[in-house]
């Protein structure tokens, strides 16, 4: 497993940033119980957008997610409660020290709150995977 290769022992000192897929936070629970896990923000969006259509929710969430302080974001969540309390409740829910910048611990030195590293990488090494399976199966007819 990564964590073992990577000496992560159980995660302490580690920051996870995930989309809430249930197999990850899981094994996150499992094999780094002292990991910090923070939500990719992009994917609290979308979900909230799901339901939640418009301008006016698109604003008011990113406003949230960027607040900087605990006054800013009590006021901006407050605009949402006041946009839609069902919104509000679904953010509240999504346990906003998860997602929103100001509430994040001060320990990591990074205040990213989206996966598009990982994305980006994932996006990369997929089309080295296509040539090595290419490769592979062209090895396996020959043989």
């Amino acid at each position: 497993m990564l964590a073992k290769d990577l000496e992560m022992k159980d995660g302490i000192g580690c920051y996870i940033i995930s989309d809430q897929q249930k197999g990850l936070v899981d094994a996150m629970k499992t094999y780094l119980p002292q990991a910090k896990h923070e939500l990719c923000a992009k994917h609290v969006y979308a979900n909230l957008r799901k339901k939640y259509r418009g301008m006016q929710f698109r604003k008011v969430f990113w406003a949230i997610e960027k607040s900087n302080t605990q006054v800013d974001f009590e006021k901006n969540m407050k605009l949402m409660k006041e946009l839609d309390p069902g919104a509000w409740d679904f953010l509240v829910k999504k346990n906003p020290q998860q997602w929103c910048r100001c509430l994040f611990s001060s320990s990591p030195k990074c205040d990213s709150v989206d996966n598009n590293m990982a994305e980006v990488f994932n996006a990369s090494i997929i089309e080295v995977c296509c040539s090595l399976q290419i490769i592979f199966n062209l090895y396996l007819d020959n043989t």
